[in-house]
This record gives structure tokens, sequence and C-alpha cells, in this order.
């Protein structure tokens, strides 16, 4: 007898959950299904029950932590009306500290795989474009509200998210050039310069 929907519906979460904490610490390559059944308390057999190959198990857990992130950003932004502060919050709640730092692992490990599996690559447009598209709504309500310059919306999400990954790897690798502090500085000061009216934008 199978188990019941709901017992199957919590293994499968801990396998996603035991696996992406995996990927974070060892990284991708090397996570193996033993492992997996060894943190969930299980044998390769069950791992294999709900996914078929390692592939399956670990492009599950990248779709499951990014999935966490935007939960993580719904929370973040509930209750939040004005523009500037909800694009600050988002954007703090994705500092790459706790959680967050964890989830940007994953992320930078997506995009080292997506180089050599080229059928990634859709995942991360998809995963990537919800990002984008947040942003642009919330550059879009400011500019409604009169709080955002008359920009490209698009433009100046792609712009900013992009800085942020640069400045996330430049901090994950030690970078003497960008600690925590830098970080927050150098990404909210380019969101000011870009969208808030009455700031000088950067000269072209």
């Amino acid at each position: 007898m199978s188990p019941r929907p709901s017992v199957e519906a919590e293994r499968r979460q801990d396998v996603l959950n035991a696996t992406w904490e995996l990927i974070t610490e060892v990284g991708y390559r090397k996570v193996r299904i033993a492992d997996i059944a060894a943190r969930t308390g299980t044998s390769t057999g069950i791992i294999h029950y709900y996914f078929e190959t390692k592939e399956d198990v670990l492009d599950a857990a990248f779709r499951f932590a990014v999935d966490d992130a935007h939960r993580r950003s719904e929370e973040a932004l509930a209750g939040i009306e004005d523009p500037w502060e909800r694009l600050t919050a988002l954007l703090d709640a994705h500092v790459p500290v706790g959680e967050a730092k964890k989830e940007w692992l994953i992320w930078l490990q997506l995009w080292n795989e997506a180089a050599v599996r080229p059928e990634l690559r859709a995942l991360n447009d998809v995963y990537y474009g919800r990002w984008i598209d947040l942003v642009e709504g919330i550059v879009r309500d400011g500019q409604d509200r009169g709080t955002f310059r008359a920009v490209a919306a698009r433009d100046v999400a792609v712009r900013l998210l992009t800085m942020m990954d640069g400045l996330v790897i430049q901090l994950t690798m030690g970078s003497s050039e960008v600690d925590l502090e830098r970080f927050k500085d150098l990404l909210i000061g380019f969101a000011r310069d870009q969208l808030v009216v009455g700031v000088r934008g950067p000269a072209r």
C-alpha cells in the first residue's frame, strides 16, 4: 500500500529540504543520493521513489529554493504601500545573510550548472523573469504615484538585479572591495539614483 498523500507530500518536502541544504554545504556536483537518504533518515530507494534520477531531485531542489525565496519576498512586502519602502524592503530581504545566503548559493550553482546543462537555462529564464516582473511592478507603481522618475521600468529592474547579482558574487568570493555594508550602500544608492524624484541620476 502506498503512503497517504499527506505523508507522501511531507516526505517529498523533507527530501527537497535536505537536498538544497546539501547543495549549499558541499556543492551541486558532490551531492549524492546516499547523502540525501542519510540526511533524511531514509533509504536510497525512498529517494528514487519520489525522484527518478539525481538530476531530477537536484533540479526540484533548485525550484523549491527559489519558490521559497519568492515566498519570503511576499512576506517582506506585506502591508507596505510606499513604493520606495517596498523596493528597499525587497532588497533588504535578499541581502546574503542567513537563509538568504543559502538561497544565493543555490542561485550561483544554478547559473554554473546552466553553463553546461542547457536545459537549465529555461528554468533560469522563468524564475529570473519572476524577479524582474516583481521589481518592474514596484517601479511602475512608484511612477504612477509620482515617487519614481519616468524611466524605462523594466530596464531599471534588469540593471538593479544584475548589479545585485554581481555584488553577491564579489561578496561571496570575499572581495576586498565589497563587504556587507558596501553591498547595501551600493545597491540602495544605485536604486535611489536611478529612480527617486528629486535625486539627480548618474551622468550618461
